[in-house]
C-alpha cells in the first residue's frame, strides 16, 4: 500500500487514505454547518439609569433569532420590578421601529425606589426567542428618585422672597425696579466709604533743603575719606 501511495504521489495524485480522510472531514464540517443553530439573543439598554418619578425612560432592545436576523413581528416586552424582588412587576410592550432594527418604548415610573429592568422576546406563535431565564439577556438597574417639587414650579415666588427679606432685614423689590435699586446701592456704597482721601504732592526734585543736605553729606564723605586716606 505504501508503494501505491508513493507511486500516486510521484504522479501528482492523492493517495486513497488522504482522499478518504479529507472527504470525511469536509463532509462532517458541512453537515455541522448546516445543522448548527445559533440561539436567539436580546441586548437591552436604557437612555438613563437614574430618573425621577414622572420622568420617562426610553428602553431600547435589539433582538436576534436563531438565524441572526431581527424578527420584526416578534412580541418584545420589558419587565420592571423591584430590585429586592418584593412588590409588583410592571410590563412595558416594546414596538419595532422600522429602519433601525430596534424595539423601543418609553417607561414612566410612578413610584420611587430601586428597580431591575429585563426584556423578553417571543415570536408570533409565542415561542421564546430570548430573554429572561435563558441567560442571553442581562438585567439593568434603574434608580427612581422622588419627584422634585422645586422643578414643578418655575415661576418666581414673590411671597416667599418677601418673607425671606423681612426675616433677614433686607428689602424685596420687583424686577422692574432693578435700575433704581442699583443706583441706591452705588450711593450707599459711597456713603459707607466716607470722604475721599486728600492727596498731597511733594516735589522732591525741587526741594532746596533736601539738596543742601545731600551736598553736605557728599562733602563730609569726601573729607573723611581724604583724612583717613581711603581710596
Amino acid at each position: 500500500m505504501q508503494l501505491v501511495e508513493e507511486f500516486l504521489r510521484a504522479l501528482g495524485a492523492e493517495g486513497p487514505y488522504q482522499r478518504f480522510w479529507g472527504q470525511l472531514v469536509r463532509w462532517l464540517a458541512n453537515v455541522e454547518t448546516k445543522t448548527r443553530k445559533t440561539p436567539g439573543s436580546v441586548v437591552m439598554r436604557l437612555d438613563r439609569q437614574y430618573t425621577r418619578v414622572g420622568s420617562s425612560v426610553r428602553i431600547v432592545a435589539r433582538v436576534r433569532d436563531e438565524r441572526a436576523r431581527t424578527p420584526r413581528t416578534a412580541n418584545v416586552s420589558a419587565t420592571v420590578g423591584p430590585a429586592d424582588g418584593r412588590g409588583s412587576v410592571e410590563t412595558v410592550p416594546l414596538s419595532y421601529r422600522p429602519g433601525s432594527e430596534l424595539f423601543e418604548a418609553d417607561f414612566t415610573p410612578k413610584r420611587q425606589g430601586r428597580f431591575v429592568v429585563s426584556v423578553l422576546a417571543a415570536d408570533s406563535q409565542g415561542a421564546l426567542i430570548a430573554g429572561e431565564g435563558d441567560g442571553s439577556a442581562r438585567q439593568l438597574p434603574l434608580v427612581v428618585a422622588p419627584r422634585s417639587a422645586e422643578t414643578e414650579r418655575l415661576a418666581r415666588n414673590d411671597a416667599l422672597l418677601q418673607q425671606i427679606a423681612d426675616r433677614s432685614g433686607g428689602r424685596f423689590v420687583r424686577l422692574s425696579a432693578l435700575p433704581d435699586l442699583v443706583d441706591r446701592l452705588i450711593e450707599r456704597g459711597k456713603v459707607l466709604a466716607g470722604p475721599a482721601p486728600q492727596v498731597t504732592i511733594h516735589r522732591l526734585y525741587n526741594f532746596v533743603v533736601l539738596f543742601a543736605a545731600f551736598a553736605v553729606l557728599i562733602t563730609a564723605e569726601w573729607l573723611l575719606r581724604r583724612n583717613w586716606q581711603l581710596h
